[in-house]
């Protein structure tokens, strides 16, 4: 790694995402059920293509997509400001939410429900 606080951080994003690809491609392999070989392929960043990940439709409210996007649209700036190059919605944006949701509360807590 470069000692350059913008490589640093592209670099931990990076490996961030490649682990969380391979985890999800571990899962995929062991719950696979069909006998018929599935052929994974990269794109220029080294990430899984969009044809080899799963699309999930979510039913949210207007103000929450509203949220979503001007939280992507600041933390685009930010990262365009020290990285020199934007930030990617379903690359990179979507997963970091759901990994900072995850690690941040759990549902029963969100959901109020009480242990």
């Amino acid at each position: 790694m470069s000692d350059d606080p913008k490589d640093s951080r592209k670099d931990s994003l990076n490996a961030r995402f490649q682990n969380n690809s391979d985890e999800a491609s571990t899962e995929e392999q062991t719950n696979k059920t069909s006998k018929t070989s599935k052929t994974s392929s990269t794109n220029s960043t080294g990430r899984p293509s969009t044809k080899d990940k799963t699309a999930l439709t979510m039913y949210l409210s207007e103000e929450e997509v509203d949220t979503l996007d001007l939280q992507f649209q600041e933390l685009n700036l930010e990262y365009r400001r020290e990285h020199g190059e934007k930030l990617q919605k379903n690359a990179d944006f979507y997963p970091a939410v759901l990994e900072a949701a995850f690690s941040e509360k759990t549902v029963r807590e969100v959901l109020g429900i009480e242990d």
